[in-house]
């Protein structure tokens, strides 16, 4: 009888951890951190099936607010984005330094929990935390697809140094023309496009610090639709062509870039970061020369195509 109890009792533990894993909706739990009990706030679709991946959003309440408002806040583009949104609580403070590691411990509790993408996980911080979603993002402490600063402070806690100004991470920075820290947040941008960093200005007009305004989803997923774009643009294809196969210079281009290769037919194709086709051509020769004159400063992608096989390279276009 004893044992048939304890079968009993497992197996409704084991059910009722099954169940936990599967809760839907908006819901609070916790997780040790520094040997402190911490809240994590979870918005999960409440249509998720666990036979299909998700993207997951990680969100950085900003100081002196908490993960379960910047969760609620975050809710409308779960349904956009096919997304579970998960936010981390330090306690109305700022995550830099050792709390930085809230990070990506938190990320492993929910693909612990949830069927998550590991090429889906976003970040995105408010004020703050806006900041250290830009340092932690830029330092690749975490194969992030992108991320979002929001209205960040970008100098609270760090320095204009501080930043990884030559990440290749898709960066979109939403900054209110209203906010106290507009100027800053631009400086942060020049010096990410200086660097030809793969980065996008989203600018809010009349938009102050805040994240209670009508079009609060519509900037932000701009932002998405941006990183999205370039994920793709950076990562779709198949690098299957050797490099003793391609050859593509100068890097950086200024006007005429060369591309050699050894077979005498392939096509070309040219995006910018946000996936757009700026060149497409179909090559009869080894050599190709093609005229960027006209491209702005920035980053740019050139795809060659053999007989279905794929390679992309990154250039720079001075």
């Amino acid at each position: 009888m004893r044992k048939i109890i304890f079968i009993v009792l497992i197996s409704s533990l084991i059910f009722s951890v099954k169940i936990q894993a599967q809760q839907t909706g908006s819901f609070e739990t916790t997780i040790t951190f520094n040997k402190q009990t911490r809240a994590v706030s979870y918005y999960v679709p409440m249509d998720y099936d666990a036979s299909q991946s998700y993207k997951l959003v990680v969100g950085l309440h900003g100081c002196g607010g908490s993960s379960f408002w910047f969760r609620n806040d975050l809710i409308n583009l779960s349904d956009s984005l096919n997304a579970i949104i998960m936010c981390p609580d330090n306690q109305g403070n700022q995550m830099n330094g050792a709390n930085a590691q809230i990070i990506p411990q938190s990320i492993d509790s929910a693909m612990q929990l949830y069927n998550i993408d590991p090429s889906g996980v976003y970040l995105t911080g408010f004020s703050c935390n806006g900041a250290v979603a830009l340092a932690e993002g830029l330092e690749t402490t975490y194969d992030f697809r992108g991320i979002i600063p929001f209205n960040p402070v970008v100098f609270f806690g760090y320095t204009a140094n501080s930043y990884g100004y030559t990440s290749d991470m898709p960066t979109c920075i939403c900054i209110g023309t209203s906010d106290p820290g507009y100027n800053q947040a631009i400086q942060v941008y020049d010096s990410l496009e200086a660097n030809t960093a793969i980065a996008k200005l989203n600018e809010m007009p009349g938009i102050g610090h805040t994240t209670v305004f009508p079009t609060f989803d519509a900037e932000m997923m701009d932002c998405f639709k941006f990183i999205d774009s370039a994920y793709a643009a950076k990562h779709t294809d198949i690098h299957t062509l050797s490099k003793t196969d391609l050859r593509i210079y100068p890097n950086p281009v200024q006007d005429w870039l060369i591309i050699n290769l050894n077979v005498k037919e392939y096509g070309i194709i040219i995006k910018n970061v946000e996936g757009k086709v700026l060149v497409k051509e179909h090559s009869r020769s080894n050599k190709s020369m093609i005229n960027l004159a006209s491209l702005e400063r920035g980053v740019y992608f050139v795809e060659t195509i053999v007989s279905g096989e794929r390679a992309i390279r990154k250039i720079v276009k001075q």
